[in-house]
């Protein structure tokens, strides 16, 4: 039997479930960023953000920057990335189903190694990472049938 996981994130969360029988899923692991939860205003740390001219109209930002927020979910992927590239070289897993939301898919093809990626089968563009077990299950089993 192949041993397949199942990857389902967000910016916060990744819950990673090993497919038993049937459609039935055993979490293996619960990876958080609190962080990526946070308002953008309380993630600024270091940011350049914007001074105050001698005309008081005038406003300049003092160069381009990326949202804190989008930092942060990079990382989280990067993070998330290492723990499954790991996994795979470790033979936890010989096939991966990743359901993420759609910036976090983004930003985990653009980290997998390509060992890793190969052992994708499936990717799903929805975020599922707060679902209960069953409702995860249920959804996986709908895109697996269709």
């Amino acid at each position: 039997m192949t041993k397949r996981w199942i990857v389902v994130a967000d910016s916060a969360r990744a819950r990673i479930f090993e497919a038993g029988r049937g459609s039935e899923l055993n979490e293996i692991e619960d990876l958080s960023h609190p962080e990526s939860r946070l308002h953008e205003g309380d993630l600024r740390t270091g940011a350049t953000g914007s001074r105050q001219q001698r005309m008081p109209t005038a406003r300049s930002a003092s160069g381009p920057t990326t949202p804190a927020h989008d930092k942060h979910t990079e990382g989280f992927a990067r993070d998330i990335s290492r723990y499954l590239d790991d996994a795979r070289h470790r033979g936890r897993f010989e096939e991966l189903i990743v359901a993420a939301a759609p910036a976090v898919l983004g930003e985990l093809r653009d980290h997998l190694n390509a060992a890793t990626r190969a052992c994708i089968t499936r990717e799903i563009d929805k975020n599922w990472a707060q679902q209960s077990r069953e409702e995860i299950e249920q959804d996986i089993e709908k895109v697996l049938t269709q």
